[in-house]
């Protein structure tokens, strides 16, 4: 009998290229024409709708785009291009435009496109602003509107609308932090609805907000990360924004920030370092609340995994592990909060997918 032939999903609707790839799903190689493309001054291509455009322009970007350089042997491995590549391949810095989300009308159409670039350079700032709490950045005294989309530029109106605040001067600049947990839960709103606005990520929130519910009284925290871990799965637009630690512990601080049922504190200091994300109880609104969380996050580069296999998983699970020990030993936590169970959580991402989440205990 002959067994059956294995065949890799079609990946029908898709236009992501870097997705279709990681995910294993069919791909005609087309990537031989990169070559023909090089050797273009100016390229006008023109096809119907459905003909594979997004496809191909998802491809230039991940062939050329640098900072995606340490995925280019797993995106392309096994393509035409991949087994010889060009010399410019990694080379730039990649902008890439949709221009299905402008107004289509010709008068306003450099108005939208302005708009839009702005709208995605704010976006960006303000996931790296509530990853990290914190930004240095030299106070402008006023600048033009039209320059607003300038990173010094819009961190300084966010200053001067009480939204970031001075928490001191780092060599000679100030450091700029999020103020309180009004203002950061606002923060946390934004990003959510910024995510869903790009058509990036959706989820239900009800059902969020009543996972991080049973998190808090409960323990039961496993649901609410491989429920947002599952929503990412499903939703390959909201990938290309995931990408390293602290994009992360901003997509994360979003979701988490759903509800008042947590003080969430971002690096940390506890035991000698610097948790990545410390989920405090919020005893003001629930008093009766008897769990607290220490999450210290990895993040395994795609090439990482396919160079060390498992290995890699393990030594960062493993790192995790010996960190959340040494914070969890800090006697500042049962201080602050003498009836709250405080627990440790490692979790492992590759890429944008959690392949690993262990609970760790406080040492007695």
């Amino acid at each position: 009998m002959t067994p059956p032939v294995h065949c890799p999903p079609i990946p029908y609707g898709r236009g992501n290229f870097r997705s279709v790839r990681l995910d294993g799903c069919l791909y005609v190689d087309k990537t031989r024409f990169i070559r023909t493309l090089e050797q273009k001054r100016f390229v006008f291509f023109i096809r119907p709708r459905r003909f594979g455009k997004t496809l191909w322009l998802t491809m230039l970007d991940a062939y050329y785009d640098r900072t995606v350089a340490d995925e280019f042997d797993a995106v392309f491995a096994g393509t035409d291009v991949g087994r010889a590549p060009t010399g410019s391949r990694s080379r730039y810095v990649v902008l890439y435009f949709d221009f299905s989300a402008f107004k289509q009308a010709l008068p306003t159409l450099e108005e939208s496109f302005e708009e839009h670039c702005a709208l995605h350079v704010h976006d960006a700032l303000l996931r790296q602003v509530v990853g990290e709490e914190q930004a240095d950045c030299h106070i402008r005294d006023g600048f033009p509107l039209k320059r607003l989309a300038e990173r010094g530029n819009f961190l300084s109106l966010l200053h001067y609308f009480g939204l970031l605040g001075i928490r001191g001067t780092v060599e000679g600049r100030p450091r700029l932090g999020i103020p309180n947990q009004t203002v950061k839960r606002l923060l946390y709103g934004h990003l959510r609805e910024a995510f869903e606005d790009v058509g990036a990520f959706s989820t239900d929130v009800y059902a969020v907000e009543q996972r991080i519910h049973e998190m808090a009284y409960r323990g039961a925290w496993r649901e609410v990360f491989d429920s947002l871990a599952g929503a990412v799965a499903r939703q390959a637009g909201v990938r290309d924004y995931i990408a390293g630690e602290k994009v992360l512990q901003g997509f994360l601080a979003a979701w988490l920030g759903a509800t008042n049922h947590f003080v969430f504190h971002s690096e940390r200091e506890l035991g000698g370092g610097c948790a990545d994300i410390c989920l405090a109880p919020n005893l003001a609104s629930h008093p009766d609340m008897r769990h607290g969380y220490v999450v210290e996050l990895k993040y395994v580069k795609r090439g990482e995994r396919e160079e060390r296999g498992e290995q890699a998983v393990e030594a960062a699970a493993a790192e995790a592990a010996a960190q959340l020990r040494r914070y969890l030993s800090d006697e500042t936590l049962g201080r602050q909060y003498p009836t709250v169970r405080f627990t440790g959580l490692a979790l492992v991402f590759h890429g944008w997918e959690l392949v690993r989440g262990e609970a760790v205990a406080a040492p007695p």
